[in-house]
């Protein structure tokens, strides 16, 4: 029986016809082999020996589904179910020797047919492995950490889709702005421009990744691959960080390294904020809506810290330039510090108004106003706590995971006490505020403010 024809040359046709799927499949190879090393995945506070891997191994699994779906669909219908039927075949019908024959061709990889082909059989094989292994119920960190070796090699050792065989990869990265490339085409100091178009490139692949995370779904199969997106920009952010702070040491330029420099440092506290606050324990939480919340958050962090990130470094040339001309959805500093200011101006209002009705021996208004103050935290926390500084996020957090848990109870009187201290740590925050130099010459719109606090107020009514 002869063996199917692996090398045909219908690759490049795919590329042309499905370049989306290739980034995402390029995204997710990246993804899935940083997932399984601990210091990539979002901490936790459960120590690592009695920890259950049964959550982040389901993540895992989703992720290698996801690459399965992909490939089904690059690979041309045809090819996949011939491909199939060679598989079947070779345990079935071919003797030793020509088995060994078709294994040596498929595995030699001297085409991208192959690479794929051989991608698609390993995966195959590791949905099957995976599914066996979480009926266990019980997954240990060593069992976790040696299937994540098993699925880094078989990315790795791919010859034509291993997503880290190039630094930058330019079927994939590149400048996603004509002003952006313009920049760097003018640089005149060949040191400077190549340090500032890898820059530029590594952002805008970053901005890349997170246009695929999907956020309008409640299917925990479908925001695992997200999860392991934000996962890998943990890493990769890592990664550029580590290549500005080696690079800018040399740079003549000292302005601009000094630029390049602080840049680093807010990519540092911003990157802490998603990863060590928003993400940590992601993988104890109960609902997919919970999940959701916060891969949300994260990714509305990172692309507001990229973007803005990309026009600062590009004000250095064009001082004048603006976000809005680049990024449709840009929101500038000025309205993000407005926004924060009034919503936490708004939050302090409901809680003082709280804080009053509990002199009310009838405790009916003080029920009502508390439901106003559980509306308020979560419209908050659903438009507010990415704009947070990384400092304050824990207070913030702290108070509102108690909070919203919190029922009248005889209790009250020491959690108006609470609130009382967490009014005064607002009235703080608000000045900080209020001092930054984007606000200077924008005050708090206090009509506005308060028909916003009405409007929570009302809400119980």
């Amino acid at each position: 029986m002869s063996t199917v024809k692996l090398a045909e040359n219908w690759v490049e046709e795919s590329k042309k016809t499905h370049r989306e799927l290739y980034s995402e499949l390029d995204l997710m190879l990246r993804s899935l082999d940083r997932f399984f090393n601990l210091e990539d995945i979002p901490p936790t506070s459960v120590h690592l020996t009695s920890k259950n891997f049964i959550t982040e191994l389901n993540a895992g699994l989703d992720a290698i589904v996801k690459v399965l779906s992909i490939l089904e669909r690059i690979i041309p219908a045809g090819k996949k179910n011939a491909y199939l039927f060679q598989q079947f075949a070779e345990t079935k019908f071919l003797t030793g020797k020509k088995r060994n024959l078709y294994r040596l061709e498929l595995y030699k990889q001297d085409s991208p047919e192959k690479s794929l082909y051989r991608l698609y059989g390993a995966f195959l094989n590791l949905k099957t492995i995976v599914t066996d292994l979480r009926r266990s119920k019980f997954i240990e960190y060593m069992s976790f950490k040696n299937l994540g070796q098993i699925v880094s090699k078989e990315i790795r050792e791919n010859i034509f889709f291993n997503p880290f065989k190039r630094e930058i990869d330019p079927e994939l990265d590149h400048i996603g702005h004509t002003d952006i490339s313009d920049i760097v085409m003018g640089i005149k100091d060949k040191e400077s421009k190549k340090l500032v178009s890898i820059t530029f490139l590594f952002l805008f692949r970053f901005l890349r990744h997170l246009e695929h995370i999907n956020c309008t779904t409640l299917r925990l199969s479908e925001l695992h691959p997200s999860l392991l997106i934000i996962t890998l920009l943990n890493s990769e952010t890592e990664v550029f960080r580590t290549y500005l702070k080696k690079s800018v040491v040399a740079l003549r330029d000292k302005e601009l390294a000094n630029t390049l420099e602080m840049l680093s440092y807010q990519f540092t506290m911003e990157s802490k904020r998603v990863y060590q606050q928003e993400l940590k324990d992601i993988f104890e939480y109960d609902t997919p809506a919970q999940l959701r919340g916060k891969i949300e958050n994260s990714q509305g962090i990172l692309k507001n810290l990229i973007e803005h990130t990309i026009i600062n470094l590009a004000q250095y040339w064009i001082p004048d330039i603006k976000g809005e001309n680049i990024f449709t959805d840009f929101i500038t500093k000025t309205e993000q510090s407005a926004k924060l200011r009034e919503n936490i101006y708004v939050l302090s209002r409901v809680l003082m108004m709280l804080e009053e009705s509990s002199e009310d021996p009838d405790p009916t208004e003080s029920k009502r106003m508390l439901r106003s103050l559980k509306i308020c935290m979560e419209y908050f926390e659903k438009t507010t706590f990415k704009l947070l500084r990384y400092d304050d996020f824990d207070e913030f957090q702290n108070f509102f995971v108690e909070a919203l848990s919190y029922e009248m109870n005889g209790e009250f009187k020491k959690f108006i006490t609470r609130c009382q201290y967490f009014i005064v740590f607002l009235d703080t925050t608000l000045r900080h505020i209020e001092n930054r130099a984007e606000l200077k010459d924008t005050p708090l719109d206090q009509e506005r403010a308060e028909d916003v606090v009405s409007q929570f107020v009302s809400a119980t009514k």
